[in-house]
């Protein structure tokens, strides 16, 4: 239990938790359909290039070791990575069955997919108790277009951090002798999921409880809340808490600046026509009669972000999202003609009063 305790409190949180993803993606299959988790794990990487890279490394080098799920007698057990650019790549997401999968995803359409089948997931568990979970899986997803925040357990992971090799082969060991007996830890896992009590605690933190504490009385036979998973699982979500909160943080602050148009005039044009190089974004009426300002989606409104707003460019999609919310931004609209003259998708600020937020 000491050398657990030790491994798990010295390797980066970003790594055991998607260690810890691998275990439930090993027992998916055999978990009732309702006690699977409906939340997809997640990690926001590094902005920087290279050490992103060295992250995805780390991750297929670690989750190698940790496929426990059983072969399907076609391939090797091992690490499946799938990159989702189109829906239908959800797909071959669908095919895998109790294996560990790290999913690239960039693209908005795939993200909007994965984030309306686990919302529909929800509301049939709140009108009849019974769903169908849309994996046999539980991915773990990394990219710059995750499924919306009630979807999603995602974890910062802003900068590359090595890990110690022994304390990976001291999780894996503890955590491969839990699969050992994976029918019977997944029937204790359903049963304490069925009867789930949230006491104003959110869904994923109340089920990841129950996995830590199931996970510590199979591991050490420690049933209260003292266990080094149960640990473990308290600093995941304090730290996942504190990320929230600084990430809502900065979203305020940028929002003020959004709502004070003059603290960024200089970079929005009369009109698309008139865009110098330096300028980001320019005045635009739509058909109804609505005024915006359009910024470019791919790579004026990310520039905008880092340039203005103080926020990184990987935060383009929650932010937008964010600002949907608060009633300050359509979507997207795909019908609007900027420097390029081309028709492509634009963030829209809204100008007017009351203009509706629409996809």
């Amino acid at each position: 239990m000491d050398q657990v305790a030790a491994a798990l409190r010295e390797t980066p949180t970003a790594i055991v938790w998607a260690m810890h993803t691998a275990v439930l993606a090993s027992l998916m299959p055999l978990l009732e359909d309702d006690a699977k988790p409906f939340f997809y794990p997640a990690l926001r990487l590094s902005e920087n290039e290279t050490a992103a890279q060295m992250q995805r490394d780390l991750l297929r080098n670690v989750l190698s070791g940790f496929t426990f799920g059983r072969s399907d007698g076609q391939s090797a057990v091992r690490l499946l990575e799938i990159t989702l650019q189109e829906k239908k790549d959800i797909q071959t997401l669908e095919k895998v069955n109790g294996l560990p999968v790290l999913v690239n995803l960039d693209s908005e359409p795939v993200q909007r997919e994965l984030t309306r089948a686990v919302q529909n997931s929800h509301c049939e568990l709140l009108d009849s108790g019974i769903t169908k979970h849309p994996l046999n899986t539980l991915p773990i997803i990394v990219g710059d277009a995750l499924p919306a925040e009630n979807t999603i357990f995602a974890l910062d992971w802003p900068a590359f951090e090595n890990v110690n090799p022994a304390h990976v082969a001291v999780l894996r060991n503890a955590f491969g002798a839990l699969m050992k007996n994976a029918e019977r830890l997944a029937a204790f896992i359903s049963g304490h999921i069925e009867r789930l009590s949230l006491d104003g605690v959110q869904y994923e933190q109340a089920y990841l409880w129950v996995v830590a504490r199931e996970l510590d009385d199979a591991l050490f036979g420690v049933t209260e809340h003292t266990g080094p998973l149960t640990d473990w699982a308290q600093r995941l979500v304090a730290t996942r808490e504190d990320q929230q909160a600084e990430r809502q943080r900065r979203f305020a602050m940028a929002l003020d600046i959004v709502r004070d148009t003059a603290q960024y005039d200089s970079l929005v044009a009369p009109d698309a026509s008139e865009m110098t190089p330096e300028q980001l974004g320019f005045h635009y009426t739509d058909s109804q009669g609505d005024t915006f300002i359009a910024f470019e989606l791919k790579e004026d409104f990310p520039k905008f972000m880092t340039r203005r707003l103080g926020l990184r460019a990987r935060d383009s999609v929650e932010f937008r999202r964010y600002l949907v919310q608060n009633g300050i931004m359509k979507t997207v609209s795909k019908n609007v003609c900027g420097r390029s003259r081309d028709s492509i998708s634009h963030a829209l600020i809204c100008l007017s009063t009351g203009c509706e937020a629409g996809e």
